[in-house]
């Protein structure tokens, strides 16, 4: 294996991740309650985040929807 990238800017440990390799993009769910997203070439953050009520466990993209697994 080869390491490509390191998400940074989560202030908790990252407990999954979705791609959607159509847009070029990383979602990531942690346990600091956060869905971040990510530009899969520069490994940079995007604008968009969501603050949720729990950790986030789990992340599913499917079409433009996602479902979130939380604690």
């Amino acid at each position: 294996m080869k390491l490509i990238g390191v998400l940074e800017g989560h202030s908790s440990p990252i407990y999954a991740l979705a791609i959607d390799e159509i847009n070029s993009k990383i979602f990531s769910g942690a346990a600091d309650n956060m869905v971040g997203s990510w530009d899969i070439e520069g490994m940079s953050p995007d604008s968009f985040s969501v603050k949720l009520e729990h950790s986030v466990f789990s992340l599913l993209l499917q079409d433009e929807h996602f479902l979130i697994g939380q604690s």
